[in-house]
């Protein structure tokens, strides 16, 4: 259901006790579905069985409140205070419909309750959910009971032309209900609960937002109302996908104007994200006890968005030396281990006993290191130089199963330390005081000292050369990009375009260390019009293809038919977004180039490319008219003041469609006001997007009004240039992954539905990661189960049994990506607020691993609720 209006009301007590409490603060972000602040048992859990009683869903608040859930309404009970027995009081509703409660926004992990001698009555994987929704409480009126902080809320959500009036809370085991100040009191022998003044919002067409004000109205001697003045029924409420988690570094009340920043991120299956980034802030929180060491340090940061405040934060440490560190890359294995790379003129940089290099060489040397937080003592358990007499830039790295890191690089060393086996031990570099060249190297920590270096070659031509981003494949072969002056970079025969156009020109290549010399390039090719281009970011499909994207400030930049943007904008610089397949020949080889941007300055800085080909792009503009959808997080621009406002940017692209259907998604993310100079300043440098689809994103920020979420590690900027983590769901609004995914051929599927389910039109329903050219059903019901029915090793999380369902026949394609219409009933039929309940289930292989044994594979699931 989409909301034309939002009430929330808060219920506050601590310690056993009912207690006073002034309202919270207000975000500046209008959240339909607030993401809130989870405590390690602050999480809504189905009774599937496992307790004798009614209640449909079980909470402990973090401030020791018990929430029991049932159809007709909730109670809550703090814990008792010494002697005196606890008190609980009970919400129902008058009037309201028999109506569904159902679990939202699936938290990590799960329960298991093995309660009582009877194994028929023990449950296993009990899932737990940050809120629960009565669906269609009164006509369109929804209710959604959440825990904020360290108390429950609820929000009443109203769709267009709903009456309000309909709505009537009784309230039992409260001695008396008073309103005092606009705040609703309810008395009892324990104390007093308290509900401050409900929030309440609207937002008009233009997507501007409202408050409206609203009045808790008494109705009785245990009953009690809301009324609004001035709502415009007419006007809907478009806020949705959330922001799911977002935070401020350093936060915890540190302030100042040190500098710090995050450069790349990790978000594991566990819910926890890994940051790594730099800073000159002394101040800056670890949690191994360790200090600032020189001008700027780096950190390695891991935080827990279940957790609430402090306690989100569960390993951080610096490294560094006395002199000046960069982080650019990093890369979390299976067990949590966190491998970094960057750039460091400090010649103590801390390095283990039997790495390559112990010794730093030139100006800046890379540094490679790999910190393991569960180690008791030392973290840091490999770290290396890696450098020659001149300088050296980290651009990217790549950590394989086996542990082999590769990294990518410039560096300005004639003396660059290669091997036997490169494409190239030949410096090229270039005219002027800082001739770069390429470099790939690939080192196995497991090795010791100069065995350590199994690969090191060269890439470049006669003039400067810079690389970007890389990716490499499963059987080593690299695939990397950049830009170059050089009118003579290697290319190979039949590529796109081995002819330089430009000043500075995009490049393309690929190597296959296995082979000899020469023949290491497999592809090498230019991308570029006749100014200035560069290639910023790049991903590679399992087929080979490659997506890669950068800034443009040529006109003629090549682009292909049909694309969102074949034109650019009149504007200095606008990113773009292309695929090459090199399976094809020349000109051919570009199947799919588009510009993207507004009026103004735009950067692309990292983006993530799905097995679907669906493309997830980060960076950040000065354009007040960057493209965004409907429904998107944030839909305006944020500016700043003068000097360089600028705000991040995120969207999403599906080059499988057409024109400007393939603009999935698009969003700001960036605040408007700061004490400093640039405040209003919000930069993008990170992206890392999980199997499930949602997007972590990092930077800086000077905006002190950077939006983050209500019980996140540090809620605003310090006064200072601020690091960030922010992590996004990118779907449309109405539309929620959740369940688990279980495990395919080539690693956990994913689901995604576009465009906005409004009811009446037709949507896609996408299935990534797939068994190639396998067939399979999209099952679709009308409910969704509170636990998971496991069935031939997977999970059915949609309702076949109480609920009306169908069944779809589905085939995915030879990249594992599937697609199926599906038409939505009207709004004429009442549709508007149906929910419906979609997962995918595959059946084939069995072999080879990592192929489930029993040949079936399921999706995550979605729940599409539709919209007017």
């Amino acid at each position: 259901m989409k909301p034309s209006l939002v009430i929330t009301a808060a219920l506050v007590g601590v310690a056993g006790l009912w207690v006073t409490h002034t309202p919270r603060a207000v975000s500046r972000a209008v959240i339909t579905r607030p993401a809130p602040s989870i405590s390690s048992n602050g999480a809504f859990v189905p009774n599937v069985g496992q307790w004798p009683r009614a209640s449909a869903f079980e909470l402990q608040s973090s401030a020791g409140i018990a929430v029991r859930v049932d159809r007709q309404g909730w109670s809550l009970a703090p814990r008792a205070a010494g002697s005196t027995p606890p008190e609980e009081i009970r919400f129902a509703f008058t009037g309201a419909q028999t109506t569904r409660v159902r679990g939202e926004r699936q938290l990590p992990g799960s329960h298991t309750y093995c309660l009582g001698d009877d194994p028929s009555r023990w449950r296993h994987r009990v899932p737990r959910y940050a809120a629960v929704r009565y669906e269609r409480l009164y006509d369109g009126i929804d209710l959604q009971l959440r825990q904020q902080g360290d108390h429950p809320e609820y929000d009443l959500l109203l769709a267009p032309g709903a009456d309000l009036t309909q709505v009537e809370v009784q309230v039992q085991g409260a001695g008396s209900l008073t309103l005092d100040d606009d705040a609703l009191v309810l008395s009892g022998a324990n104390g007093q609960l308290v509900q401050p003044p409900p929030r309440t919002w609207q937002v008009a067409a233009d997507g501007t937002t409202k408050d409206v004000a609203c009045r808790y109205v008494l109705l009785g001697r245990d009953r009690f109302g809301f009324t609004v003045e001035g709502w415009d029924e007419t006007q809907s409420l478009v806020v949705d996908p959330e922001l799911i988690w977002s935070s401020v570094l350093p936060g915890a009340g540190v302030a100042g104007t040190a500098y710090t920043e995050a450069k790349a991120a990790f978000a594991a299956a566990d819910g926890t994200v890994t940051v790594v980034g730099s800073t000159r802030e002394t101040r800056f929180p670890t949690t191994s006890g360790g200090t600032h060491a020189g001008q700027s340090d780096v950190f390695v940061s891991r935080f827990d968005p279940r957790l609430s405040g402090a306690a989100q934060l569960i390993f951080s440490v610096f490294v560094g030396g006395s002199r000046d560190e960069r982080a650019v890359s990093l890369r979390v294995d299976d067990a949590g281990v966190v491998v970094i790379a960057g750039h460091t003129s400090s010649t103590d940089f801390p390095t283990t006993p039997g790495a390559f290099d112990r010794t730093h060489n030139g100006r800046g040397d890379i540094f490679v290191t790999r910190i393991d937080p569960a180690q008791p003592t030392s973290a840091v358990t490999f770290s290396t130089f890696l450098g020659g007499g001149g300088g050296e830039i980290n651009t990217d790295l790549h950590l394989a199963t086996d542990g082999v890191i590769t990294v990518l690089g410039d560096t300005s060393s004639a003396g660059f330390p290669t091997t036997a086996n490169a494409f190239t031990r030949t410096f090229r570099g270039g005219p002027g005081s800082l001739p770069f060249d390429n470099f790939v190297a690939r080192l196995d920590p497991r090795l010791t000292g100069s065995a350590q270096l199994t690969y090191s070659t060269f890439f470049g031509g006669s003039d400067q050369d810079a690389s970007d981003a890389m990716s490499v494949a499963a059987n080593g072969i690299i695939t990397f990009a950049g830009e170059s002056r050089s009118t003579d970079l290697p290319t190979s025969p039949g590529a796109f375009d081995r002819t330089h156009n430009g000043n500075k020109e995009g490049f393309v290549a690929r190597l296959d260390p296995a082979q000899s010399g020469p023949a290491q390039l497999l592809y090498g090719t230019y991308f570029g019009g006749s100014a200035d281009d560069w290639v910023d970011a790049i991903g590679v499909n399992a087929d080979g293809t490659i997506t890669f994207g950068g800034d443009s400030d040529s006109d003629d930049l090549p682009t292909t038919p049909g694309s969102f943007a074949p034109t650019a904008r009149p504007s200095n610089f606008d990113q773009y977004v292309a695929r090459l397949d090199p399976s094809l020949s020349g000109a051919a080889q570009l199947t799919w180039s588009t510009f993207f941007g507004g009026a103004l300055v735009e950067d692309l800085v990292a983006l993530a490319v799905d097995p679907s080909g669906v493309v997830t792009v980060a960076g950040e503009t000065h354009s007040a008219d960057f493209p965004t959808t409907p429904g998107a997080y944030d839909e305006t621009y944020n500016g700043g003041l003068p000097g360089e406002p600028e705000d991040g940017v995120l969207y999403r692209l599906d080059p499988a469609r057409s024109g400007a259907a393939q603009l999935l998604y698009g969003t700001f993310l960036g605040g408007a006001a700061g004490t400093l100079p640039d405040g209003g300043r919000d930069l993008l440098l990170g992206l890392h997007v999980d199997d499930l689809g949602m997007a972590t994103v990092v930077g800086y920020t000077y905006s002190d009004d950077f939006p983050t979420t209500a019980g996140a590690y540090g809620t605003r900027a310090g006064g200072g240039i601020d690091a960030f983590a922010s992590r996004l769901s990118l779907l449309p609004e109405g539309v929620e992954v959740f369940g688990t995914t279980s495990p395919g051929c080539a690693g956990p599927l994913a689901a995604s539905s576009y465009p906005l389910p409004s009811a009446g039109a037709t949507i896609e329903l996408i299935c990534s990661n797939a068994p190639p050219t396998t067939a399979g059903l999209l099952l679709i019901s009308a409910g969704a189960l509170p636990a998971p029915i496991p069935v031939l090793g997977i999970d059915l999380w949609v309702d076949l049994i109480t609920s009306p369902y169908f069944a779809l026949p589905v085939a995915s394609q030879g990249n594992g990506a599937a697609r199926a219409p599906l038409v939505l009933p009207p709004a004429s039929a009442g549709a508007v607020g149906l929910s419906l309940a979609a997962q995918f289930v595959w059946f084939g292989p069995s072999a080879p691993a990592p192929c489930p044994a029993t040949g079936v594979s399921a999706s995550a699931a979605l729940r599409i609720t539709l919209q007017p």
